[in-house]
This record gives structure tokens, C-alpha cells and sequence, in this order.
């Protein structure tokens, strides 16, 4: 009994090490790159569990670096670096072997998956960490580490017409990072203020407004090229669900930016929303398409 609680208590260190919520969002976005740019199924475990390790490993690194000032914020000050749960150089050792274990799989997946991974957690680790003591743009760069996961998952094939589709996918998902993270720091800038971090949110609301409805309103045009690049099936349902999602989402992003104490929990709230059904609606209309062109293909045989 006591070996089942002590293994429990370490996959749990684990779990809020990696930021588990975050990391499986992350291998979700990858898995629907492979899915859109025609990957075989049978390859999309080995990519999303690739992309899993690899997740873990880059968010666990990122909390052995800002372990100092997760303990000055209170959204932050309970994981487990910071109250003693695991430490510091243990941290590190799970973060190497989740490294290894991610890199190996993503490379049976593919090999430049493999290597867009490894620059992924570069990117992640050593530049968007440190940045965000530095820059406001740290929202930019770490939206770029965010949309190439679905990029990643587009590498099982070279034709450009598939990736394509990953990379589009990628576009959607930079562009749609960056009213949600505007929104949740707005929502924690004086915690972002007591750990020394430099949000746009703390600096200037009004700006960070204008920003998060800019980039909104360049998701909503992006969004409109889904069909074409995606080879939806039956695009006028999904430009209807579009259509109709787009206009929430640019109608809770225009009260954020009118009202943003009022809003911005909704705005951040709803955007979860809007790219889950965004993203079902990729995928129906994919397969939709997959599957008319099995049946034409099989009643031109016969």
C-alpha cells in the first residue's frame, strides 16, 4: 500500500512538473497536423506520445529555471519545485530522460519531426523562458513555440500540398494563442508584476486590447482559407460553423477590449472553446473528404 502511494505521489511530481493540461493541448494540435495533412493512424500514437515526452520535458525545464519566481506568484508558489516535493537536480533527471524518450519516438515517426521537435524545446527553453524577463514580446515567441506542433505532425509526408495544411493549421493556432494569453495575463499581471516578468499587460491595457483584438480579427480572415487548403468535404457547413464562431470570438474579444476587467476571464474562457470546435469541425470535414474520395475511387473500379 505504501509502494502504491509513494508511486502515485512521484507520477503526480511528475504530472504537474510537465504541466500535464498544457502538454496534452500541445500533443492534441500535433496529432490534428498529422490527421489534416493524411498521416496513417497507426503512426498518430507514436506522435502524439513523441510530442508528449517531449512537452513534458521542455515545461519541466522551464520550471527548474523560473523555480525562484514561481515561489513569488500565487498561481505558481504550490508546484512542486517550489515546496520541496522534488528536487532541483531529480527535476533535471526527469526532464533529460522524458527528453530521450520523446526524441526517440518522434524520429520513428519522422526525422525531421524528430528534429523540428528538438529545436521546438530549444526554442522553448532557452529562449521564451528567459525572455519573458526581458521582452513583452515574449507572448510572440512563445506563440511560435505553440504553433509548431501542428507542423510537426504534418512532416510524416513531403508533399508540399499536406503540409501545407499543417502549416496553415499552425498559422491558426499562432494567431488564436494570442488573444488567450493576452486575456490570462491580463488575468494575472500583478502576478506577473511580483515575479519581475515584463507582460504588455502590465505595462499598458489599452494596448494589449488593441493587440488581442488585431490578432483576432486576423484569425477570422485566416480561418476562411480552411476549406481550400484543407480539402474540406462539404465546406458550406464548415464556413457556417466558422462563420458563427468567429463572430463570438471576435465579439468577446471586442467587450476585452472595451471592458477588460469585466471580460477577460470570458474572453479566455471561450477561446478554449472556439478552437475546440474549430478544430472538430477540421477534422469531421477531413474525413468527410477522405471518405468521397474512397467512394468514388472504388465506383470508378467497378
Amino acid at each position: 500500500e505504501n509502494r502504491k502511494e509513494i508511486m502515485a505521489s512521484n507520477v503526480s511530481i511528475i504530472k504537474r512538473l510537465g504541466k500535464m493540461k498544457l502538454t496534452l493541448f500541445v500533443s492534441a494540435s500535433a496529432v490534428a497536423g498529422g490527421i489534416v495533412t493524411g498521416a496513417p493512424v497507426s503512426s498518430l500514437s507514436v506522435l502524439g506520445l513523441g510530442v508528449t515526452a517531449l512537452s513534458l520535458s521542455a515545461n519541466t525545464m522551464n520550471q527548474c529555471l523560473e523555480r525562484s519566481q514561481d515561489a513569488l506568484m500565487f498561481r505558481t508558489k504550490k508546484r512542486p519545485l517550489v515546496t520541496g516535493e522534488v528536487s532541483l537536480y531529480n527535476a533535471i533527471g526527469i526532464g533529460i530522460i522524458e527528453f530521450v524518450i520523446g526524441s526517440f519516438l518522434l524520429y520513428h515517426y519522422s526525422v525531421n519531426c524528430c528534429l523540428l521537435g528538438a529545436l521546438n524545446w530549444v526554442l522553448y527553453v532557452c529562449v521564451y523562458t528567459p525572455s519573458k524577463k526581458i521582452t513583452t514580446l515574449n507572448t510572440e515567441i512563445g506563440a511560435v513555440v505553440g504553433a509548431i506542433p501542428p507542423v510537426m505532425g504534418g512532416l510524416y509526408v513531403d508533399r508540399w500540398m499536406d503540409l501545407a495544411a499543417s502549416l496553415w493549421l499552425g498559422t491558426v493556432i499562432y494567431l488564436w494563442q494570442m488573444p488567450h494569453f493576452y486575456a490570462l495575463s491580463f488575468l494575472c499581471r500583478k502576478d506577473y508584476q511580483r515575479a519581475g516578468y515584463r507582460m504588455l499587460s502590465s505595462l499598458s491595457v489599452r494596448r494589449t486590447c488593441i493587440k488581442s483584438f488585431v490578432y483576432s480579427f486576423a484569425l477570422s480572415l485566416t480561418v476562411v482559407g480552411g476549406p481550400s487548403v484543407l480539402h474540406l468535404g462539404y465546406p458550406f457547413v464548415y464556413y457556417c460553423a466558422a462563420g458563427i464562431l468567429m463572430q463570438g470570438f471576435l465579439l468577446k474579444n471586442l467587450l476585452f477590449h472595451f471592458y477588460p476587467r469585466r471580460y477577460c476571464r470570458e474572453s479566455f474562457i471561450f477561446s478554449y472553446v472556439w478552437l475546440g470546435v474549430q478544430l472538430l469541425f477540421m477534422i469531421i470535414g477531413h474525413n468527410l473528404q477522405a471518405e468521397g474520395k474512397v467512394n468514388r475511387t472504388s465506383h470508378v473500379e467497378k
